[in-house]
């Protein structure tokens, strides 16, 4: 059963990274799709999607640490939302930066969580790999010609 769900999340977290690579590649490759299907729109409308729904997971980890409440776990819970939402509504101009640099500070709030034991094992080692691809991912959207 944990083998399962573990060989699961790689798959369904790996595919997860599609839309990324994908809007990467088509922006060196022109095809003839509509603006928010290709390149930096694409990408920056699922990284709003999967930033929040980072959160969420976050969330989750914070309700789970049941040695005491934690204010410290449910403050990492929210914030990146709340600083996605931030720039969406003060500064959306710098969303693609923002996301680029925000999904490697998703490790960050990720390690919390795994060091207080509220991850499954396999977490940081899924969750490099993937944070990985989408930064680079971003990157190279970010700064193509």
């Amino acid at each position: 059963m944990y083998g399962e769900r573990k060989t699961l999340a790689y798959v369904f977290g790996f595919a997860g990274t599609l839309p990324f690579l994908w809007g990467a590649v088509t922006q060196f490759a022109h095809f003839p799709l509509p603006a928010n299907l290709v390149g930096a729109q694409l990408q920056m409308t699922y990284g709003i999607v999967i930033f929040a729904y980072m959160s969420g997971t976050h969330w989750n980890f914070a309700a789970r640490h049941q040695e005491r409440e934690n204010p410290l776990s449910y403050i990492f819970a929210v914030m990146p939302a709340l600083l996605l939402f931030a720039v969406m509504v003060f500064v959306p101009q710098h969303l693609h930066l923002t996301l680029m640099i925000g999904f490697p500070m998703l490790l960050l709030v990720d390690r919390y969580f795994a060091s207080l034991g509220v991850t499954p094992m396999w977490w940081m080692h899924l969750r490099l790999w993937l944070s990985s691809i989408v930064g680079l991912s971003l990157l190279i959207t970010y700064i193509a010609p």
